[in-house]
């Protein structure tokens, strides 16, 4: 082998290896700015239970504690998560390490899927949420390029 092929494979496993932690971290920024922005349900925002039923809306359930739409945030690499979860996370550490953990090793080169399968998703990502009024998904991605912009500028040259 000769000094050039040597140069060139260590070219292409600096430029590899750059390239998966781009990704990684672009992939992150994404996966905390949802979280960041998802809405938990609180029970002292919701009119009272009588209000309710005289909307015609269920009562708040005796003991509900809410993050189940957070709790909901699923990450897909190469796959489109489809089921809805049971999972209730209010602070969302627990989603965002599940998330996390399923960004793999070689992250360039796939696609990522970020999805949240409840069934009033939309309703929050179109804004039916004091907490979140302007959505959660949409705004996290016109973040996108920024997301980018910082991940590139701390890999070294």
């Amino acid at each position: 082998m000769g000094a050039f092929h040597l140069d060139m494979t260590k070219w292409v496993a600096k430029a590899t290896n750059n390239m998966n932690t781009v990704v990684r971290q672009v992939v992150t920024g994404v996966v905390h700015g949802v979280d960041f922005r998802s809405p938990v349900g609180k029970r002292e925002l919701w009119a009272d239970n009588i209000d309710r039923a005289t909307r015609g809306l269920p009562p708040v359930p005796k003991g509900y504690v809410g993050g189940h739409f957070r709790g909901n945030n699923q990450l897909g690499a190469d796959m489109v998560p489809t089921s809805e979860l049971s999972n209730i996370d209010p602070t969302g550490e627990m989603t965002t390490a599940a998330n996390l953990e399923v960004i793999p090793k070689d992250a360039a080169g796939r696609v990522y899927f970020l999805v949240n399968n409840v069934p009033y998703a939309q309703a929050l990502e179109d804004g039916h949420s004091t907490q979140a009024p302007q959505g959660i998904y949409g705004l996290t991605a016109l973040e996108f390029q920024q997301y980018v912009d910082s991940a590139v500028a701390g890999v070294p040259k």
